[in-house]
């Protein structure tokens, strides 16, 4: 017979909310409860609540369980269930296992935890518990748990109360600390002897060096390497004066005590010494061990010893040299510089053998601050407390052995360091920077104008540089000056970066705005959501995504009645079939049914500011477009591209950004505003009939086919695809000019005549330049003004020269240039006038780090494209990020009786 209990039971419905029994709407949503949710309420309120039940999305907090304030308002009735539902929830109270529980029974350890908790998979794991022998069971912790328990203390720093939590309810803080004596002391007695010291035979670490030492120092088969360096671990501040003092470091006004590390040049630690006192420097902490160490010093065998060290070694460095005949390879230190070596002049930069020799040092010294870095990870041996002073070396020598148990043989460049070693070499050879000219000439006067690093457009790639800083004149490597400008210029300029921790920067109180001192703004911290999901959250989420996608179309479809003057940004999306495996979004399309659509066409055309539609010309080829901006949408190009090139079929074309807003644009012109422009008799035949074939791909909306016209036969792209994963591909990453402008230029060829004095003899007569292509914006004060990159004055007149343009045919439309990043889509004129022509503004492009976006004009509103996303914003005065983004290039076109 079926026992019964009889207890409270919250309501159970999938279009009720348990909580305030309100029906489920399209405004109210119900979801799904978590387990936490069943668990809390019997365990804490002695309430059943069916796992099925659902309630609204208010009562949940962030990770889906019913708020703990809502329990005690839930209607119930008492009801009968079968009692072993809960004799299991009461066996599962009890028997709630810990986190080092689960390595009690190895056998049923789950990897993931094992990983988690102690970093080791459960096979290295294994092998490391096997050294461990002089520790034993007991019926309240196994060799496994202590081991657990201490690998996780090491690497989180938590503190022994914590700890004790974790390991059991009834564990505490006082068995915690005799846990980890006891594993810390069996651990160093049964495991570091294997992993640290330098008993071993001087051959085990010759096998520890790296191809790239061996390579640059050209080291014999009996040569040993290493690299000496200390570091430092904080503590806290002291009642014992004189201990206080013995820590109290000068340099780091700090209390600290001091390890020191020696190791080899594929990353094995020989040996850690110390705890050495704060007063104690590099040199005198390494003079003192090799009078000590007897181990070291049979190992380290006299002229066929290299020694890497730090400027922090310079004082013991003729020590070493003379007496233990080793070879110290230490950076360029002034102070060792002899007087003879000193260059002449007053600067104070190093020479280039200097650099090349510094450059060298710090290539093959690198692994030791590699291995402190490793060694800081683990949060127990840095920040400490006073009562953890006394076995802190003993735990940095057991972390030491733990890397060295782990260790895989590092080499900074893997299958590249020969060939990076030899070019350093035959880089080293120079005897002199070919670009030190220049240092002579004052290039960072103020007579001389300098440029705003944004305003490079095309980056060269750089074979000759040089900087005034210390060490400038490198040919091996570069300085951190020259390498921050080709990361700049050649990469992060074209890329969106993401600043850490930007949040930070307004936590302080604004004092010049005045802001209240005892009002402090939350700013809570955003992390990125965890991928893995269950499957009940994934349901959950399907049925809100398609809810969110039919709320959307409704408000799209409203947006798109509404007039521009609406204060939300207008978002037209236009839905479009994937076409290849590689396009992974897909946006939904607002449509317009029967007379709705009608009606708003011809309000559009009616508008006196709408852009005007060319009447249909029997002679053209190509049928103008009916609607302007409804076909405009329609013909958005998304991003990317899967062509055929060089006879390879399915070739990725990826950042197509710098083509699109173009030929979007020149194909709304040539279909639009003036069709008749692809029979211009000055048009070359072959690029007129290559453009007119690109048209009408897009025409049809083939996009991929276009881009790959483009490339073929305009561009002209003769780059090999590189094949990343299991597709080739090739990339348009970099100036609009480079792929798409400089084909178009020469339609607007000029002259360029001098202006300057009304009474001068060469005003207007004389001529600049004959063949220019090249028109520029320019802010002056705050307007926008032609510019043309002449700034001599006239010999006669002695006036400045402001050059007039004189097109050398007719032209349709022109592409100006932004001088610099600091012109803005709302500053751009709306007209410009050249040779008593009017040139209107159609579109621009902006710059969004590693994106470009295109701003087109339609009856005077202002529409954002962007490629990658497929969306139309209306721009409103609270699109404030758009008009940020500094311009690039500007198409301006022909109006009036004028138009060929």
């Amino acid at each position: 017979m079926v026992s019964l209990k009889k207890i409270k039971t919250a309501c159970s419905s999938h279009h009720i909310c348990f909580v305030c029994l309100k029906k489920a709407s399209k405004n109210n949503r119900l979801s799904r409860i978590n387990f936490n949710t069943v668990l809390h309420g019997y365990y804490q309120h002695q309430l059943f609540i069916k796992r099925t039940s659902r309630c609204c999305r208010t009562h949940l907090d962030e990770s889906r369980q019913l708020r703990f304030d809502l329990y005690n308002m839930i209607p119930t009735s008492i009801k009968e269930h079968d009692a072993q539902f809960f004799e299991i929830f009461n066996y599962h109270r009890n028997h709630e296992t810990s986190i080092f529980e689960k390595f009690k029974d190895l056998s049923q350890l789950d990897e993931k935890h094992c990983l988690k908790i102690t970093g080791w998979d459960k096979e290295k794991f294994l092998r490391f518990s096997n050294f461990i022998t002089s520790i034993n069971d007991n019926s309240k912790r196994t060799k496994y748990q202590l081991i657990a328990l201490y690998r996780y203390w090491l690497s989180t720093g938590s503190s022994q109360k914590v700890l004790a939590s974790l390991f059991g309810s009834k564990t505490t803080q006082v068995q915690i600390s005799n846990y980890l004596s006891d594993i810390r002391t069996a651990i160093y007695k049964d495991f570091v002897p294997f992993f640290l010291g330098a008993r071993k035979k001087r051959s085990f670490f010759i096998r520890h060096s790296n191809k790239m030492v061996n390579k640059l120092l050209k080291l014999k088969h009996d040569e040993l390497a290493i690299i000496c360096d200390g570091t430092y671990t904080r503590l806290e501040k002291s009642s014992n004066n004189e201990f206080q003092y013995r820590c109290w470091s000068v340099q780091k006004t700090d209390s600290l005590i001091k390890p020191f590390i020696i190791c080899c040049p594929d990353g094995w630690i020989i040996d850690c010494y110390g705890p050495f006192q704060a007063s104690e420097n590099d040199a005198s902490i390494l003079k003192y061990i090799l009078k000590i160490d007897k181990d070291l010093n049979d190992i380290l065998v006299p002229n066929k010893t290299i020694i890497f060290l730090d400027r922090g070694f310079r004082d013991i460095l003729t020590l070493l040299k003379d007496d233990y005949k080793f070879d110290c390879k230490i950076p360029t230190c002034q102070q060792l510089v002899s007087k003879n070596d000193k260059p002449d002049s007053k600067s104070r930069q190093l020479s280039v053998k200097q650099t090349s020799d510094t450059k060298i040092v710090t290539k093959c010294r690198f692994m030791v601050e590699k291995q402190i870095g490793m060694l800081k990870n683990n949060k127990a041996l840095d920040n400490i407390r006073n009562t953890e002073a006394g076995h802190i070396m003993i735990d940095y020598r057991i972390c030491c052995s733990m890397i060295n148990f782990d260790l895989k043989p590092s080499c900074p460049d893997g299958e590249n360091a020969e060939k990076i070693a030899s070019k350093i070499l035959i880089r080293s050879q120079k005897k002199e920077n070919d670009l030190e000219f220049l240092l002579g000439k004052h290039l960072d006067t103020k007579s001389i104008c300098p440029i705003k690093i944004s305003e490079i457009v095309d980056f060269p790639v750089l074979k000759p540089y040089i900087c005034s800083c210390l060490s400038g004149k490198k040919v091996v490597g570069c300085c951190s000056h020259v390498g921050a400008l080709i990361y700049y210029l050649g990469y992060a300029k074209y890329r969106e970066l993401n600043f850490p921790a930007e949040r930070l920067n307004k936590i302080f109180v604004d004092m010049e705005n005045n802001e209240s001192p005892n009002k402090p703004r939350y700013f809570r911290n955003k992390r990125r959501k965890l991928k893995d999901s269950s499957s009940e959250s994934d349901s959950d989420s399907e049925s809100e995504s398609e809810t969110s996608t039919e709320n959307q179309d409704k408000k799209d479809k409203s947006k798109l009645k509404a007039t521009s003057s609406s204060s939300k940004p207008i978002t037209y999306v236009e839905q479009k079939e994937k076409n290849h495996e590689h396009e992974e979004l897909e946006e939904s399309t607002p449509k317009l049914e029967g007379k709705k659509r009608k009606n708003h066409s011809e309000s559009e055309s009616k508008d006196k500011n709408s852009i005007p539609i060319p009447e249909k010309n029997n002679n053209n080829k190509i049928t103008p477009i009916k609607d302007n901006l409804q076909e405009f949408i329609k013909h958005i190009p998304k991003w990317s591209a899967m062509i055929n090139y060089k006879n390879m079929n399915d070739i990725y074309l990826r950042d197509t950004c710098t083509v699109d807003y173009h030929l979007l644009g020149l194909w709304f012109y040539l279909r639009k505003i003036n069709h008749e422009f692809l029979f211009y008799e000055a048009s070359e035949e072959d690029f007129e009939k290559s453009l007119e074939e690109i048209m009408l791909k897009i025409d049809n909306n083939d996009w991929d086919l276009a881009r790959e016209f483009l490339i073929k036969n305009i561009i002209k792209y003769d780059v090999s695809p590189t094949k990343r994963g299991k597709k080739f591909q090739i990339s348009l990453f970099g100036s609009e000019f480079e792929f798409f402008i400089q084909f178009f230029l020469k339609y607007q060829k000029h002259e360029l005549l001098q202006s300057c004095d009304q009474f001068c003899s060469k005003n207007n007569k004389e001529i600049i330049s004959k063949d220019s292509e090249h028109i520029y914006f320019k802010k002056k004060g705050e307007n926008i003004i032609l510019y043309s990159c002449y700034t001599e004055k006239c010999k006669e007149c002695r006036k400045k020269i402001e050059p007039k343009i004189k097109f050398l045919n007719k032209t349709n439309f022109i592409y100006i240039q932004s001088l610099k990043n600091d012109i803005f889509i709302k500053e751009l004129p709306k007209e410009i006038k050249i040779e008593n022509q009017t040139f209107k503004f159609f579109y621009s492009t902006v710059n969004k780090p590693g994106h470009f976006l295109g701003i087109f004009d339609f009856e005077k509103n202002l529409f954002a494209v962007d490629d990658i996303s497929q969306r139309v914003n209306c721009l409103t005065p609270k699109t404030q990020s758009y008009f940020r983004l500094p311009t690039s290039i500007s198409f301006y076109f022909l109006i009036g009786n004028k138009i060929i």
